[in-house]
């Protein structure tokens, strides 16, 4: 219960508000609210006056900035989501397997050795290729999502001694220094 929980509330922060789906190219307004860039763009072509979806606040100029640790953390979820359908089913059929006597496969992956993605679903869980271990944490020193069992990790190449926090956490961390840190901005 706690881990969906602790999914559904990253998911919230990596969904575009507008599009409802993992962010394409976020950006941040003025105001500190993201969007993807395409999203606001189409939504400021529709309305009369340059305004937050979000909070409603009206702005002079089209002042976007990019957002890239907010569109790294969501392209990394992006290639390591795995459906929470695909997941059911999958240990449905490891039930059923065993059930058999067959011995229980592996959680399938997508081609290159990354995880299937699922695709723009609301309820996420983030799963170890190596562990099949729920992603809970972020490693900042790798920038890479990792579960606790990684931590350790084979011949001594684990994460213990890397600066890592819970996901959840790093996300705020990304949005702070975003809104603080002008990395650059998005011509209009």
């Amino acid at each position: 219960m706690a881990c969906k929980q602790q999914a559904e509330g990253l998911a919230e922060y990596l969904n575009c508000p507008i599009c409802l789906d993992l962010f394409t190219e976020p950006v941040i307004l003025d105001c500190g609210h993201n969007f993807c860039q395409g999203c606001i763009e189409r939504y400021w072509q529709e309305g009369e006056r340059v305004s937050c979806p979000e909070c409603r606040k009206v702005f002079q100029e089209r002042n976007l900035r990019l957002n890239r640790a907010l569109g790294n953390l969501a392209d990394r979820a992006r290639r390591l989501l795995v459906q929470e359908e695909a997941s059911d089913g999958t240990a449905q059929q490891e039930e059923e397997e065993e059930e058999e006597g067959v011995e229980a496969g592996s959680v399938p992956q997508a081609p290159g050795g990354g995880h299937s993605p699922g695709p723009g679903g609301k309820q996420f869980r983030f799963y170890c290729g190596e562990h099949r271990e729920e992603l809970k944490l972020f490693c900042e020193t790798d920038k890479e999502l990792i579960c606790v069992m990684c931590l350790d990790g084979r011949a001594g190449q684990g994460h213990r001694s890397h600066n890592f926090m819970l996901i959840s956490e790093a996300v705020e961390m990304y949005k702070v220094k975003s809104t603080t840190h002008e990395r650059g901005s998005v011509p209009m």
